[in-house]
């Protein structure tokens, strides 16, 4: 029918405790730094949970794993993503416009359609990566990990986007977006 299931985060239930609760308990373990084993935080353990629909934006998500969770039509723009473990995940029509990705693990993922506008990517793996008409306008890339070992890396449209030089010259051959 073509609408999109929008989730808010005290809507999802995860082994019983609210995504909110899940993502304020992952926050309070970042906040405290040193303290952070006497915080009584904990990091977000998400893997292979179904979070479609999810409205997650501006999230801490640093150090969380998502791998193999369902983020069809997901909302995570704004989100920081450094070391964040999302191999295998679904993000399929997901909206991460302006996310911070560092040092994060897309290996296997499925990024079809997924919005990428404005994001920023620094030492991130794509290999085996599903990215088939991904945008990724206005992004950033520095030092990417596994970019020629993507699946639809030719239908993802790069317009704007900002390379280091090698990343520049492995994708310029085999995706005309890439300027």
């Amino acid at each position: 029918n073509g609408e999109i299931d929008m989730r808010m985060q005290n809507d999802i239930i995860i082994n019983g405790k609210s995504l909110d609760t899940i993502l304020a308990l992952h926050n309070k373990f970042f906040r405290k730094g040193i303290l952070s084993l006497f915080s009584k935080g904990q990091i977000a353990d998400l893997s292979g949970c179904d979070l479609h629909g999810a409205q997650i934006q501006k999230v801490n998500l640093n150090g969380a794993n998502l791998s193999g969770a369902n983020l069809i039509t997901a909302n995570l723009s704004g989100s920081s993503l450094i070391g964040t473990l999302l191999n295998g995940a679904n993000l399929y029509r997901a909206t991460l416009i302006q996310a911070q990705f560092i040092q994060a693990d897309l290996s296997g993922s499925n990024l079809k359609w997924a919005n990428f506008h404005g994001a920023f990517f620094k030492g991130v793996n794509f290999g085996g990566a599903n990215i088939s008409e991904a945008h990724f306008e206005s992004a950033y890339f520095d030092n990417i990990i596994n970019i020629l070992d993507t699946e639809g890396l030719e239908t993802a449209n790069f317009k704007d986007a900002k390379f280091d030089e090698k990343t520049k010259q492995l994708l310029a051959s085999v995706n005309e977006t890439v300027k």
